[in-house]
C-alpha cells in the first residue's frame, strides 16, 4: 500500500475527519463500502471506494471507546 494523500483533522473534542487516497498492491476491480457504526470503539461513518487499485477512503468518527459494562463511552486518559 502506498499512501498518496493523507488528511486528518480534529473537528471537536471527540470527533475527527480522515481522508486518504492510496494505491494497493493486491487490488480488486471495483469495491464500494458504506459503514455506519455506533456503540463501539470509534463509531461513525466510513466510506471507501476502490477502482483497480486506487482506494479513496473517508471517515467521520468519534475518538472515544465504548465501555460495554457501563453501556457508555469511556473518557480519554487524563480527562475528567
Amino acid at each position: 500500500m502506498k499512501k498518496m494523500i493523507s488528511f486528518y483533522k480534529k473537528i471537536s473534542k471527540n470527533k475527527f475527519v480522515e481522508f486518504e487516497i492510496m494505491w494497493v498492491k493486491h487490488w480488486n476491480w471495483f469495491t464500494f463500502l458504506i459503514e455506519w457504526t455506533r456503540k463501539q470503539d470509534h463509531p461513525g461513518i466510513h466510506i471507501e471506494l476502490e477502482i483497480i487499485g486506487l482506494v479513496i477512503d473517508f471517515c467521520f468518527r468519534d475518538s472515544r471507546h465504548w465501555d460495554y459494562e457501563k453501556d457508555g463511552y469511556t473518557q480519554h486518559l487524563g480527562e475528567k
